[in-house]
């Protein structure tokens, strides 16, 4: 039986407002990962890592080609958000985390927005929410904080433990260990893989960070992924 396909991108092709007249745009001709693959594209700052990544989730649209997720690929933007709440477990370069909102309500926020990783999650939600930042070494006396008041070390960690509630059997992480430091890189990278594993989730890690390589069955380099107009392999390797 062939192995399902989570993401599968053919014939893409993306440029900022005013990006292709420079060159940079992003092409991708043909990328997939199946089930339970753990991906690491590495690449230098500046390439399009993120890009990609804001594609795969459906923030961004590209101007050609298409991006499937599980066999699915939305047109309109309230299509793409619900494929993304309730597929997708995302670690933003930014975080993104709700500065009004405490370390458990912002990883339980994953739960209000899909009922299938609210299923997924168990019964007590909060109970798996506390397993989740315990496993990311984030003491109990933070929980009911507001995430304005934690290190940025921290805020990563919150917002890699909302990425993991509810097992979402698809896991973007742009440059998650960005902000840890080398112990707390490892435990991250340990756990996620250890989760998307006892689930058979998909995990698509992007970094510069070669040293993150070790942790992956297959690696891949962005320049050797994109194509571009004066961009792509030569950007890559200029950056």
């Amino acid at each position: 039986m062939t192995e399902e396909v989570v993401i599968r991108i053919e014939g893409l092709r993306f440029a900022w407002p005013g990006q292709a007249q420079e060159g940079g745009a992003l092409a991708v001709p043909a990328f997939s990962l199946r089930r339970g693959e753990h991906t690491f594209l590495q690449g230098p700052s500046g390439c399009g890592k993120s890009t990609l990544l804001g594609l795969i989730a459906g923030l961004q649209q590209p101007q050609a080609g298409r991006i499937e997720v599980l066999g699915q690929a939305p047109q309109s933007m309230a299509g793409r958000d619900r494929l993304r709440a309730e597929l997708m477990g995302i670690v933003f370069q930014q975080f993104n985390l709700l500065p009004y909102l405490s370390v458990m309500d912002n990883v339980l926020l994953a739960a209000r927005f899909s009922t299938a990783r609210r299923l997924h999650a168990g019964a007590d939600l909060r109970a798996e929410a506390a397993r989740l930042l315990t496993r990311l070494s984030l003491a109990e006396s933070l929980w009911r904080k507001s995430a304005l008041h934690l290190s940025v070390g921290q805020q990563q960690r919150v917002a890699i433990a909302r990425a993991l509630f509810g097992r979402p059997p698809l896991v973007l992480a742009d440059e998650p260990t960005s902000a840890l430091d080398t112990a707390n890189a490892q435990i991250f990278v340990d756990m996620l893989l250890e989760e998307a594993d006892a689930d058979g989730a998909t995990v698509l890690m992007v970094s510069h960070a070669q040293e993150l390589a070790q942790y992956f069955r297959r690696t891949l380099d962005f320049a050797s992924l994109v194509q571009g107009e004066g961009g792509g392999e030569a950007a890559c390797r200029e950056s």
